[in-house]
């Protein structure tokens, strides 16, 4: 899906969101917490890059029609 890296962004943010409301109100587990920290971790590292590079507004292209049938 060709989104732009903020949309990218965004969509990724759900994951952490979603394990730690698990965690809190649901599992109570550690294995929750650990992985949902995790994630965290990764999407703020994603966010990172996205800023250093200038991306935000620029379109994600993971399938691009011209090189696959080339």
């Amino acid at each position: 899906m060709n989104v732009s890296y903020r949309t990218n962004f965004i969509l990724r943010m759900g994951i952490p969101l979603f394990l730690f409301i698990s965690y809190f109100f649901i599992s109570h587990s550690k294995l929750t917490l650990i992985i949902a920290v995790l994630a965290t971790i990764q999407v703020i590292a994603f966010g990172l890059d996205i800023h250093r590079k200038g991306n935000w507004n620029k379109i994600n292209l993971q399938h691009d029609q011209r090189t696959r049938y080339n």
